[in-house]
């Protein structure tokens, strides 16, 4: 999966648990976000470092 595709699945995913009313929203899925936007940052950290002119 490429990260253009993985931060669409990620601000749908988002986007359905903000819709979701506050007292029926599930903590795991809360976690399971950070997670996959800890995921993105690091690999586009990643994949900054590998790209010429990025940084020394």
């Amino acid at each position: 999966m490429s990260i253009t595709e993985k931060i669409n699945e990620y601000l749908e995913r988002v986007l359905r648990y903000m819709d979701t009313p506050w007292d029926q929203r599930d903590p795991k899925e809360y976690e399971a976000i950070l997670a996959a936007k800890a995921a993105i940052y690091r690999e586009t950290g990643e994949l900054a470092a590998v790209q010429p002119g990025k940084g020394e």
